[in-house]
């Protein structure tokens, strides 16, 4: 028999003597007593949720007045770990001296390039490149048995006046057609050109002889990053006559002339208004580590970051007063994704942090926003496809050390992620298909039932612990070792639920609530446990740097859904429980959409259309098709009311939100089409390449065996029930938000992840209190009737 006062997973009331009625009439008194301070307690959270998000969020100032022109330095392939050991004497002086953060350098390729990061650079975009995209020649250099500006008057129908032409431009162009991107190639370029300004670009990095696909015999990849919509640069030098000498020693048998690049820097100073500088010696330095030893590759690497730095110091020696010299890294290392060095140095710069409105995040900022810097520098007005801002200032001392442990902790992310996902997913597969086994055998589950609960609250209390491991103090330098923490984790959190023996679902419910709470909480204090978490963001994605990401939104909405079905269906008195799981449903949808919050816009459509029908059918109405279009009619007053409270704030604090309302009031409804289209590609691209779909098939088949091959969905969530509301709705939350979220199948699939549990933990209850045994072809066990 259940505990006095407690619904069966049925739906029925055990049979209680008249001596217990007192009792359970003081059991009601306290629970609405908990319902009322519920309430008040829910006001409170709200707005210290509102409050502490102010709070952490870094406060700045613009960059600094508008300058004359601003010189873009190129530092292809530096990393945070190549600064402070003697190869950099300039550039660790600025970072004394001058703004700095770590920059993510991700681009729209799974593998980067020079090339592909000026080209996002001008973009203001994370855009593909190609090979050999930095084709870029004076419009008098011969070419193709006449000159180049001849050549792109037959590619692009415009002849360009004297400067540069980049011959492959059109290749770039056609690689980011149909792709739905916001932006297009020579963005920055043109948005100059419109008001009159002028671009160079100085800089060679051939490979003469080259016999690397990967590493052209011409690529002059800074001019990229300046061109305008027709592929042309305003002046600037390029030729290998002009700014190379023959070194036997150096790769390719060429480097970089310094006195004729900082010759060829200072007269592009004089004439022009924004100058794209890349010598080149890093490009040769990095691709001839193809063909190299280490310690071979090493020598040379060093080599050339020594004549770079010395070349930036004579930049900024010789740079005229009011210009702004952004130093940066176009590209990560060669070895894979990585955060990289970037600084900003001119009149009214001192020490201090780069702070970016894109990432809201005090020392980190993204390859996005150097193109907006450039413009509002100069006082250009931002075209709205460039998704960046530009850069502002906060106060302090940026510290090298602190900048590596972000990059290490988002590399440690990136390495054990897929193989984690994976053993994950699998382990699921194997389990399910045991679980069948187990249940379909003769006798029933038997003394199974302990080993398989225990694993099933281990599944589900999975996501929690890859949030809390982010707690853990430099757990990346553990290697491999730090998944024995997660698993250490996981396992203590399943034994403290286990005490809860309240109801057969006590255990999961506090699992479920405790992952809500945690999210939550988080959320409002700056995503720390977030942030380079397994089912969080990594700034190496460069997806998302502040609020709720997918996997998080989809943990915090099926966590959310299915605690309130538990605490209803059990609760001695479902009316005051109601008003319980209203409150706390109410909080997430604040603490997930709000703008200053979660900023999840999708969550919004999502999660008020599901919470509030989830929530209508529990007060046993039947779900009508006015209900449905109320729900969506409520959520849409909800994202508009989202809409004007971002508004109101000033643009540099503004979310993604209020960006894309300002954006659509200004130009149409061509950049809410373009988003729109877009989503929608990213969805279908990731349902068919993500490892998280496999989720979908693994999870369905046991929901198959249990509600229908084996008849007990009556049994297991019967008709009326709290149970069937939540699971039913947390079905519609992955669905809906698979529609409505980038990478949306993973919210399906993480809401599926709390589906297994649930239903398994529930047949193992009516296993338990059923106590039928039966012979191995008596078939599916009967549903109870009367």
């Amino acid at each position: 028999m259940s505990r006095l006062g407690v619904r069966r997973v049925d739906g029925s009331i055990p049979a209680r003597p008249l001596s217990a009625m007192g009792a359970a009439t003081s059991d009601r008194v306290n629970f609405r007593r908990r319902t009322a301070v519920t309430v008040v307690l829910g006001v409170v959270v709200l707005s210290v949720a509102f409050s502490s998000s102010a709070a952490w969020r870094p406060a700045s100032r613009p960059l600094t007045a508008r300058f004359d022109r601003v010189v873009l330095f190129g530092l292809p392939h530096v990393s945070l770990d190549d600064l402070q050991h003697g190869h950099t004497p300039n550039i660790d002086r600025l970072l004394a001296t001058s703004a700095s953060a770590a920059m993510t350098a991700r681009t729209a390729a799974a593998h980067p390039s020079t090339a592909e990061g000026y080209i996002s650079i001008g973009a203001g975009a994370r855009l593909f490149g190609r090979t050999g995209a930095g084709l870029v020649l004076p419009s008098d250099a011969p070419f193709e048995g006449g000159t180049a500006a001849q050549a792109m008057l037959r590619r692009v129908g415009v002849e360009p006046g004297h400067g540069l032409a980049v011959l492959n431009g059109p290749s770039v162009v056609r690689a980011n057609t149909g792709k739905h991107l916001p932006s297009v190639p020579g963005a920055l370029g043109q948005a100059l050109h419109d008001v009159g300004k002028r671009t160079a670009a100085v800089g060679n990095g051939d490979s003469p002889g080259s016999r690397d696909a990967l590493a052209p015999a011409i690529s002059r990849p800074a001019a990229l990053a300046v061109m305008d919509e027709d592929m042309t640069v305003d002046a600037g030098a390029v030729s290998r006559a002009d700014l190379l000498r023959s070194d036997p020693n150096a790769p390719y048998g060429v480097r970089a002339d310094p006195a004729r690049t900082l010759a060829a820097v200072t007269a592009a100073v004089q004439t022009s208004d924004v100058i794209a500088v890349d010598p080149g010696d890093l490009d040769r330095a990095a691709s001839i580590r193809r063909v190299s030893l280490d310690r071979a590759a090493d020598r040379q690497w060093n080599a050339a970051l020594r004549r770079t730095d010395a070349l930036l110091g004579a930049v900024l020696r010789r740079a005229p007063a009011r210009t702004l010299v952004l130093v940066v890294p176009p590209d990560p290392p060669s070895n894979g994704w990585h955060l990289v060095p970037m600084l900003a140095a001119g009149d009214g710069i001192g020490a201090s942090f780069l702070e970016s409105p894109s990432t809201k995040r005090l020392g980190v900022v993204t390859i996005t926003d150097v193109g907006p810097t450039v413009l509002g520098a100069l006082g250009v007005p931002v075209p709205d496809g460039m998704i960046g801002h530009a850069l502002r200032l906060h106060a302090g001392h940026p510290d090298l050390g602190d900048m590596r442990v972000i990059d290490r902790d988002a590399a440690y992310r990136e390495q054990t992620g897929y193989p984690i996902s994976v053993t994950f997913i699998v382990l699921q597969a194997v389990l399910y298909l045991l679980t069948m086994g187990i249940f379909g055998r003769r006798g029933g589950v038997g003394r199974m039932a302990p080993a398989l609960r225990f694993v099933m609250l281990a599944i589900a209390a999975f996501p929690l612990s890859s949030f809390l491991i982010r707690a853990v103090p430099d757990v990346p330098r553990l290697g491999g070792a730090g998944v024995l923490v997660m698993l250490a984790i996981d396992v203590a959190v399943v034994l403290l639920a286990s005490r809860a023996r309240r109801h057969p679902l006590s255990p999961l419910s506090w699992i479920l609530g405790t992952t809500a709470a945690v999210i939550a909480v988080d959320t409002a204090t700056g995503v720390h446990l977030q942030t380079s978490s397994l089912l969080g963001y990594s700034l190496h994605n460069a997806a998302r740097f502040y609020g709720i990401g997918n996997a998080a939104f989809a943990v915090l909405a099926v966590c959310s859904l299915l605690w309130a079905a538990i605490y209803v269906h059990f609760a001695p008195s479902r009316r005051d429980a109601m008003v319980i799981a209203a409150v706390v449903l109410a909080i997430v949808v604040a603490v997930d959409g709000a703008p200053s919050l979660g900023d999840d816009v999708g969550g919004i459509l999502t999660l008020v259309p599901v919470f509030g029908l989830t929530f209508y059918v529990m007060t046993r109405r039947r779900l009508t098709w006015r209900a449905v279009l109320g729900a969506g009619a409520l959520a849409l007053v909800v994202v508009v009311g989202a809409t004007a409270f971002d508004l109101l704030r000033p643009p540099e604090a503004r979310t993604h939100l209020g960006r894309l309302a300002s954006s659509i009031g200004d130009h149409g409804d061509s950049v809410f089409l373009t988003t729109i289209a877009r989503k929608l590609a990213v969805n279908v691209h990731v349902l068919t390449s993500s490892i998280w779909t496999w989720m979908l098939p693994i999870i369905a088949l046991i929901t198959l065996y249990l509600l229908v091959l084996e008849r007990r969905w009556n049994v297991l969530l019967p008709a009326g029930s709290a149970l069937r509301a939540g699971a039913v709705g947390a079905l519609a939350a992955g669905l809906l938000g698979f529609a409505l979220n980038d990478s949306g199948v993973i919210v399906t699939a993480l809401v599926f992840v709390y589906i297994g549990p649930f239903l398994t933990l529930l047949a193992l209850d009516h296993e338990h209190r059923d106590g039928t045994t039966r012979p191995a072809d008596s078939g599916p066990v009967p549903i109870p009737t009367g």
